[in-house]
């Protein structure tokens, strides 16, 4: 790939991203693009995959670079371009707790940095991937490739469980009219 189609790809990609540091109140960061074809691909006990992109934030400061995988970028669809913008901003929106991390690990011994910083990036993903999902349905953008359960809430009465969320018609539905009126006065007026 030639440097003037990774900038191309990269610029575009840094718009992206610039967006949703706008919609997280970001804006005052400053953020510098660094583009390459490729970063480097890691694996794990159940999985190898290619990094898109990573960020580096200095909190303190309020600047970030980051480093994307032109290549990769452009094998995504609109949608997982949008989301990998998101996952992004929210590593940045974090970053102070990066930042308070990195301290507290200097004062251990080596050994157990490298424990530690396992555990941190687990947590730090997972985080980061729970946020991206969650910002991306609240904003419209999310697709969601399942279907999800929701669970049959009951006035209880002494009526019985609820049925769970696997259980045919089990839909979210308001309490009847009557139950509403009776749960919105005082314990003291409902009627026995």
């Amino acid at each position: 790939m030639k440097q003037r189609e990774l900038d191309a790809i990269g610029r575009k990609h840094v718009r992206r991203i610039k967006r949703w540091m706008s919609r997280l109140w970001l804006g005052h960061w400053f953020l510098y693009g660094h583009y390459v074809e490729t970063i480097r691909e890691e694996e794990d006990e159940d999985t190898s995959f290619k990094v898109i992109a990573e960020v580096e934030a200095d909190y303190k400061y309020r600047k970030a670079t980051v480093t994307i995988a032109c290549a990769m970028i452009k094998k995504l669809n609109a949608y997982n371009q949008e989301r990998n913008a998101c996952h992004e901003v929210v590593h940045i929106a974090t970053s102070g707790y990066q930042s308070i991390f990195d301290k507290l690990l200097e004062a251990l011994p080596d050994k157990q940095q490298k424990t530690y910083r396992a555990w941190w990036s687990q947590v730090d993903e997972q985080t980061t991937e729970h946020l991206t999902n969650a910002l991306m349905e609240l904003t419209g953008k999310h697709k969601l490739h399942h279907e999800r359960e929701v669970v049959e809430l009951k006035d209880f009465q002494g009526e019985g469980e609820a049925p769970k969320a696997s259980q045919p018609g089990s839909r979210l539905r308001p309490a009847p009219r009557a139950a509403r009126s009776a749960r919105s006065q005082p314990p003291s007026r409902r009627s026995r």
